[in-house]
């Protein structure tokens, strides 16, 4: 893996980075596909597949420290920047309440009003519900947590995500079942960490070897379940553990700077849905 020099901030107009846009195809596919599987019921390549796509939620965070790297307190509260999240939040709400009210009533149970207003409020009306509320919170933390940042030399900011990294996603992993190896308080910090990692390669050119990549990214889909094929059990062990794992971290960093690094051509920004399947073929 070679990092390069910081990525400097100019006054130049910037052209579309298309490799963002592959990005976000890709966790967006990745969350798709993982859904459509469920445990217990699956092949041993589709129980591969649902283990890679676990990186969905890493690469999405990444990507928001990698997108918003530059905000700062002026754009938030200045320029009004806080207003984005007012959509974010309708959105929760309509589509929520349209989940809420046919799931309740295709389970020929009632709505009630104040069951709803409490499922509102805590973010339940829906099963992912957690996203937004994880996502509201890092939305408004971001011009801090940049600020933060951007006070770091390269070295100190390496440190700071090695510290973050271990509490987080290091002990994640090793903490299993209620049994606890290495300090747990500061586990569900994990959004923090990857959104540091995506600021981490917003201002570093890192580079890593694609065959390592591909290594990896296949150890990670076929080892857990060929142990779960060892160690047959009457339900599927989580031998990487959720997506907050050090596995998986470091999956979707590999993952992540390897798209960086694809140059896509004649991909023009209308007709999307054809300029994705024809930038496959376009890859550089």
């Amino acid at each position: 893996m070679r990092i390069g020099y910081p990525i400097r901030q100019t006054n130049t107009i910037m052209k579309r980075d298309f490799s963002l846009d592959l990005i976000r195809a890709v966790a967006i596919t990745l969350v798709m596909v993982y859904h459509v599987f469920k445990l217990g019921d699956m092949s041993l390549p589709q129980a591969g597949v649902r283990c890679f796509a676990m990186v969905c939620n890493p690469l999405f965070l990444m990507l928001t420290g990698f997108l918003n790297h530059g905000k700062t307190l002026e754009d938030y509260f200045d320029k009004g920047k806080w207003r984005a999240c007012i959509r974010i939040l309708l959105a929760y709400v309509i589509l929520g309440s349209v989940c809420y009210v046919a799931g309740n009533l295709y389970d020929g149970k009632g709505v009630s009003l104040q069951e709803f207003v409490l499922r509102l409020l805590s973010f339940r009306l829906t099963p992912y519900g957690w996203y937004i509320e994880m996502w509201i919170g890092l939305f408004f933390l971001t011009p801090f947590l940049n600020m933060i940042a951007r006070q770091l030399t390269d070295k100190s900011l390496r440190r700071f995500l090695g510290i973050l990294l271990f509490f987080t996603c290091i002990a994640s992993f090793f903490n299993r079942n209620g049994t606890v190896f290495l300090p747990n308080f500061w586990v569900s910090l994990y959004p923090v960490t990857f959104y540091f990692l995506g600021f981490f390669l917003a201002r570093n050119d890192v580079h890593i070897p694609r065959l390592l990549v591909i290594a990896y990214s296949a150890f990670v889909a076929v080892g857990e379940p060929l142990l779960n094929c060892v160690f047959h059990t009457s339900s599927y062990l989580y031998f990487w553990g959720g997506f907050d794992t050090i596995v998986y971290a470091l999956m979707a960093f590999m993952l992540f700077a390897s798209m960086r690094s694809v140059r896509l051509r004649n991909v023009k920004t209308g007709g999307w849905s054809r300029g994705f399947l024809a930038s496959l073929f376009t890859c550089t």
